[in-house]
């Protein structure tokens, strides 16, 4: 199984992990996005079946970049003012559209 193969196995599985997680669970939440950001960040051209593929990571990268660092500062700030569980749904949709 590709390194690919494995983090998209970990998205989904952390997907599910987030849906049951309360308020309370905000930091496991950060740690759960930022590792799997990390990993899906740190995949190199090899990870991938083509260059247009891994060009097209690329530019998600950078597209997907600002929100996916707002989301991660949001779970973060005790003080925030986004609302916690709207805050964990976008984590969801945004993980589900890594690889979209």
């Amino acid at each position: 199984m590709s390194k690919k193969e494995v983090l998209q196995n970990e998205i989904i599985e952390a997907i599910k992990k987030i849906e049951s997680f309360s308020e309370n669970n905000r930091f496991e939440v950060f740690s759960i996005y930022s590792n799997i950001y990390k990993k899906y960040r740190d995949l190199n051209r090899e990870d991938f079946e083509s260059e247009i593929e891994f060009d097209t990571h690329c530019a998600n990268i950078k597209s997907k970049d600002a929100v996916i660092q707002l989301e991660l500062r949001n779970l973060q700030d005790l003080k925030s003012t986004v609302d916690v569980q709207s805050n964990f749904a976008q984590v969801r949709i945004t993980l589900h559209n890594l690889f979209v």
